[in-house]
């Protein structure tokens, strides 16, 4: 009885684990969106609603000391220049004007990894966002390229 037990737990344990890698983003969601001259979203897990990122995308284009400190910047993330605080928070650069800024939340150990945030990060349309050209985008405009979490 006690060996059936164990096995069925441990059964249990595998297909979470596999379900949840599986499912990638299918366990967050987007919670406070906020438009102005930018984008700001709060990224919460299912189903506790407690917020582990949060992350904003503004449209750099005319500000030259913003995009000439990326220049300088020796972090990347794919081709794209990026400061990076380890386990923190990174931020890029996308068609030498549109900046997306995540940040781990600093109550919520879930997302507080270099390589967790790098890889929603990656999530985004960045190559949407590489072929944005003329006036700045306004920010409601900007929610198209953000990562699908369903």
């Amino acid at each position: 009885m006690k060996k059936t037990a164990l096995y069925f737990m441990m059964l249990a344990l595998a297909f979470s684990l596999f379900s949840c890698k599986k499912a990638g983003l299918a366990d967050l969601e987007y919670s406070g969106m906020i438009t102005g001259d930018w984008l700001q979203v709060n990224v919460v897990k299912k189903p506790d609603k407690k917020t582990v990122m949060w992350f904003q995308v503004f449209d750099q284009k005319g500000n030259d000391n913003i995009i000439k400190g990326y220049k300088n910047s020796s972090d990347k993330i794919g081709k794209h220049p990026a400061s990076i605080s380890r386990d923190h928070f990174i931020w890029i650069l996308v068609n030498d004007r549109m900046e997306i800024r995540l940040i781990a939340d600093s109550s919520n150990k879930d997302y507080q990894n270099t390589d967790k945030l790098r890889d929603f990060l990656l999530k985004f349309d960045l190559d949407g966002l590489e072929k944005i050209k003329g006036s700045k985008v306004k920010a409601k405009d900007l929610e198209k390229y953000l990562p699908k979490l369903k």
